[in-house]
């Protein structure tokens, strides 16, 4: 038995200036996957064999504000899910010695944001130290 993924993830942040040490951020990610795995079981008389394959990929925008502390320092604050888009796939075979070969396929989409009804959820909150500062 096997089950591996491969996956990749960029991420872009984006500063925009406001009065007085303040900055609007725009966080923008992309992300994706592929997965593969095999599965042997074996009793008296009956070998059972899974093979499956599978790729996704997903979207997310996350806004904030930003403020200066001091020349390096500064504080954080984000909606960490304000909107997320993902579409999933996958495919398996089933093969085994006393059935047919079948073969099972499922499509997942999904949007979720953090927003939820009035209130905000995954409110997030940090600091952040610059290496180097223009």
């Amino acid at each position: 038995m096997y089950s591996h993924s491969i996956g990749v993830n960029v991420f872009s942040q984006r500063f925009f200036t406001l009065p007085q040490n303040l900055f609007f951020t725009i966080n923008t990610g992309a992300s994706a996957a592929f997965s593969f795995g095999k599965q042997t079981n074996t009793s008296v008389n009956f070998i059972s064999r899974r093979k499956s394959t599978g790729y996704g990929i997903s979207v997310s925008l996350a806004p904030g504000l930003s403020y200066r502390l001091t020349q390096r320092l500064l504080f954080d604050a984000y909606l960490s899910n304000l909107i997320n888009i993902s579409y999933f796939h996958t495919e398996t075979n089933f093969k085994n010695t006393q059935t047919p070969d079948t073969k099972s396929t499922q499509n997942n989409f999904n949007l979720s944001s953090s927003l939820s009804n009035t209130t905000l959820g995954n409110v997030g909150l940090g600091f952040r130290w610059l290496l180097k500062t223009k």
